[in-house]
């Protein structure tokens, strides 16, 4: 878990360059946009392991502490959570 909080650090800050370099682009800074592929590359790197990480192996291994009421409570919370 230590390890997924500390990528959601890492993710958290490369996003934030992102916008902030972003920003720089859009007030008439050309070379932001070296900074924005930059980051763009980063991103897409890091989120799909991360992802496959939380999905293969974090939220399985968490479940299995959970009853079957709570587990299935959990899901229909998270649906409810996405449809709004």
């Amino acid at each position: 878990m230590n390890e997924l909080v500390e990528e959601h650090v890492v993710g958290r800050q490369a996003t934030k360059a992102l916008v902030d370099a972003n920003d720089r682009y859009k007030k008439g800074d050309e070379k932001a946009l070296i900074h924005i592929a930059d980051h763009f590359k980063k991103l897409v790197e890091f989120y799909p392991k991360h992802i496959e990480k939380e999905d293969k192996v974090f939220f399985p291994a968490a479940r299995a502490y959970l009853t079957e009421a709570e587990d299935q409570a959990m899901l229909v919370e998270f649906g409810s959570s996405i449809a709004k």
